[in-house]
């Protein structure tokens, strides 16, 4: 529900954190318009409020066999099945961070002065091609890849995962498509670079975090 400012208001709370995606511009992408209104009502009202941006959880390359409570969602890399869609030529990063590691953050946050409007927790920047020789290390497998580029992305096309088709009967293939098209374009553009000026893993050196590296090996070594 998106918060009012009149409930805003009258709640006993000071800060409110809100859940935030790469892309907040509704314009670009109608679907963050919820969460777009949801940040012009924290604005209207005295809450200090931020958004903590994670980039993609790595939770998506470990399950189901690493631990999660995530509902799995196959971008880019199809473990499973030893194949993936990379963008472009493979160099393009992303950010990746591993959902368990992120209420540390969070915890610690609660108790600093001051909150900036938005906050980042920021684990892994790994580009594609390092996430497939991780994966085929740990899965000793040669994976099928293929190479969506940006023509393709702009068309509304990305190459078909197996895994795909477990989603269609609730997410259709046309809308998926688009969707996971639209972000293959972000990506690639540099939109969903997440490039801080600083992170709050640097502010809290301390607390253990664990790489992808370690959770891609965990999860599927010997399998």
């Amino acid at each position: 529900m998106i918060p009012t400012s009149s409930r805003l208001r009258t709640s006993q709370p000071r800060r409110r954190d809100t859940s935030q995606i790469y892309i907040r511009e509704s314009k670009v992408f109608p679907a963050a318009e919820g969460k777009v209104q949801a940040i012009q009502a924290l604005e209207a009202c005295p809450l200090e409020w931020t958004c903590f941006l994670t980039g993609l959880l790595s939770d998506y390359l470990v399950m189901p066999h690493g631990k999660s409570y995530m509902t799995l969602l196959v971008v880019l890399v199809d473990m499973v099945h030893n194949v993936a869609a990379i963008l472009g030529s493979g160099s393009v990063s992303v950010v990746l961070t591993y959902s368990f590691d992120i209420p540390k953050f969070v915890i610690r946050a609660l108790a600093l002065d001051h909150w900036e409007k938005e906050m980042y927790i920021i684990r892994d920047r790994i580009t594609l091609n390092e996430v497939v020789a991780l994966a085929e290390k740990f899965k000793a497998s040669k994976f099928s890849v293929t190479h969506d580029y940006m023509y393709s992305l702009q068309a509304g096309r990305v190459t078909e995962l197996l895994s795909h088709e477990a989603y269609y009967p609730y997410f259709p293939k046309e809308q998926m498509q688009g969707l996971l098209a639209f972000f293959g374009v972000m990506w690639k553009s540099g939109k969903c670079s997440l490039e801080p000026a600083h992170t709050l893993n640097q502010r809290f050196p301390d607390i253990e975090t664990t790489n992808v590296r370690a959770l891609l090996e965990s999860a599927w070594k010997g399998i």
